[in-house]
């Protein structure tokens, strides 16, 4: 998707969701559920949202879809990346035992699924994120979804090492192993 398509789809969705309409944003919900997402096709179709039928997996589509789909589910602003947005999801304790020296090899729940969707290949990747940023939802925190979907268009070692640079915060783990 070039970029004036994808600033066009980001103004439908935010124009959306700041007139309030509902009708379309439960629409653009649909496509998150398999046996509906039909009604977001003529939504979505300007727009690179409906897959080819000719491709096994047409990972463009479903990136507008995912977005979409979410965006409508829980529109957010945010300035930060997916890593970061990520690690607000920490109790405190695991916050802690992430940068204290002894318990420094624990992995705990929220890490374990961060570390989950970044394992995930190109096909994977879209279904993970939506159930990380249906957490984010229930916890109200803010997601920086031009961020997200360019990190999924472009889905890599680049994006991954970025989130995870974000999420386990570099500087901060290497000064706790000092």
């Amino acid at each position: 998707m070039n970029d004036s398509k994808r600033d066009a789809f980001f103004i439908f969705l935010h124009s959306c969701a700041e007139r309030d309409d509902r009708a379309t944003l439960a629409n653009l919900r649909c496509v998150l559920r398999k046996n509906l997402k039909h009604r977001a096709w003529p939504l979505l179709a300007r727009f690179g949202g409906i897959e080819d039928e000719l491709k096994e997996y047409d990972h463009a589509a479903k990136v507008v879809q995912t977005i979409a789909g979410l965006f409508a589910t829980y529109p957010t602003k945010s300035d930060h990346d997916f890593g970061i947005s990520c690690k607000k999801l920490l109790s405190d304790e695991e916050r802690n035992d992430m940068y204290d020296r002894e318990a420094f090899k624990k992995v705990g729940p929220v890490a374990r699924r961060f570390q989950h969707l970044l394992s995930s290949e190109k096909e994977e990747i879209c279904d993970r994120v939506v159930r990380m940023v249906l957490r984010l939802k229930a916890q109200e925190i803010q997601i920086n979804y031009y961020e997200l979907f360019n990190g999924l268009t472009y889905w890599g070692d680049k994006i991954k090492n970025r989130w995870a640079g974000s999420f386990w915060d570099v500087k901060q783990l290497e000064e706790a192993a000092l």
